[in-house]
């Protein structure tokens, strides 16, 4: 989101320190991706929504609308919390690309509070925590919440290394690999968002022992880099 260069008169705003430069609930943006695009809030104060790379033998290209909601508190879906901060993207119905998501410390910190076993980072040398975060992918354009969607979400588990802490805007930034858009919601492998019952049934056998099975449809994939 480039200043305008008004010679002697060039604005010396600058854009606001660490994690204050991250967008807002209701921020978003449309840009057309070919390559490396950054999402800005279309505002004056150019806040970060998100970051796409078009990649892979199928890259990404197109008109894509990015868009940020974040929660006033902590919200759960049927039992199992989600972090404050989520994303909204409308896009070409294919095409790969690799997503970068930005959170806050105190967001991870909120969501850990609901959820002590398997907690995301809580702080910025955590490493171990890392490999608890887990990306719930929802299809559709239907709204805003996981309850709008239909369907079960797909779980994107990121590479640990692609789960890294900025120290200079003191922000979290999430990569990982996407075919398709929809809605974005980090949670924690301790607690997923539910999934789709397909199928339930029991059987007992000659010792009287009961056997279940089900079926769901949730599906976890990850999707490798380039």
């Amino acid at each position: 989101h480039p200043l305008v260069n008004l010679g002697a008169f060039e604005s010396q705003r600058t854009l606001p320190p660490a994690a204050d430069a991250l967008a807002k609930n209701g921020d978003q943006n449309a840009r057309t991706v070919t390559t490396v695009t950054v999402f800005w809030a279309n505002d004056e104060a150019c806040r970060l929504v998100a970051r796409l790379e078009p990649f892979g033998n199928t890259p990404l290209s197109g008109n894509v609308t990015a868009r940020v909601e974040i929660d006033t508190q902590l919200a759960f879906y049927k039992g199992s919390p989600y972090v404050q901060r989520h994303y909204l993207f409308n896009g070409p119905a294919g095409g790969s690309a690799r997503m970068t998501l930005y959170f806050t410390q105190a967001e991870f910190d909120r969501f850990n509070v609901e959820l002590p076993s398997g907690p995301l980072p809580g702080n910025a040398t955590d490493e171990a925590n890392k490999s608890n975060l887990r990306v719930f992918q929802y299809e559709g354009t239907a709204g805003s919440k996981p309850g709008d969607f239909q369907g079960a979400p797909s779980v994107i588990d990121p590479d640990d290394a692609y789960i890294r802490w900025h120290e200079a805007t003191q922000r979290w930034e999430v990569t990982f690999a996407v075919d398709g858009f929809s809605g974005f919601f980090i949670g924690s492998i301790a607690s997923p968002l539910p999934v789709k019952l397909v199928s339930f049934a029991g059987s007992v056998d000659a010792e009287n022992t009961v056997t279940l099975d089900w079926r769901v449809t949730e599906q976890e994939h990850i999707m490798a880099y380039d």
